[in-house]
């Protein structure tokens, strides 16, 4: 399949290898240079140990992980050593920023569109916290709002990325759900800013 370095992996016979390839190897072996072995264990193996004996059969020349270690340093290569891997942490730091801002101007404003009402009920002996919970739970409705259209949105770009380009784009449950945090705490910290205004108002200056 693509990937973001290569447009497809093909999969071939040790005979054919040096037929295709021929500048693997000037010697005509084609395992005479390897990038990646596979070594499977039998059921039960103790994983740890083989690979640390594996490690010491050739420490400076060969690197052993378990296919779970390997797929977690590939993934942190890519997002972190990579110009597209940056790329992306970018514009996720950039879209939390310019949400951020956003949610706080729609919660400022409406705070400040109905100060009036929030002074009215100041002055009657409402406390802090009923203030606390009215804005945090319209931040929890702005995030709800916001998060299933966008969503839905995302998913349907994948689906198109995926099929123009051949990269595998795949909309987890885990990332769903890393998204949706993200959004949550990002509209609860707009809201907890925009609250200020209401907190530093003296109700009797508004009548």
């Amino acid at each position: 399949g693509t990937d973001f370095a290569h447009d497809g992996t093909v999969l071939i016979s040790e005979r054919l290898l040096p037929d295709y390839f021929p500048w693997r190897n000037q010697n005509g072996e084609p395992l005479g240079v390897v990038d990646i072995g596979l070594v499977k264990a039998k059921p039960k193996t103790d994983l740890v140990a083989l690979c640390n004996q594996l490690r010491h059969l050739a420490p400076e020349q060969i690197e052993v992980y378990r296919t779970a270690d390997l797929i977690h340093q590939e993934l942190r290569f890519w997002s972190r050593s990579t110009p597209i891997g940056v790329i992306f942490g970018i514009g996720t730091i950039m879209g939390l920023v310019v949400g951020a801002i956003i949610c706080y101007q729609i919660q400022f404003t409406d705070i400040t569109d109905h100060m009036p009402e929030f002074a009215t009920l100041k002055a009657m002996g409402y406390r802090p916290g009923y203030f606390w919970s009215v804005i945090l739970c319209q931040s929890f409705y702005l995030a709800c709002i916001g998060f299933v259209p966008g969503a839905a949105l995302a998913w349907g770009l994948y689906s198109l990325l995926a099929e123009a380009s051949g990269l595998i784009m795949q909309m987890t449950l885990g990332r769903l759900a890393l998204v949706w945090l993200l959004t949550l705490v990002m509209c609860l910290l707009s809201g907890v800013l925009a609250i200020r205004k209401l907190f530093r108002t003296d109700p009797a200056s508004l009548f």
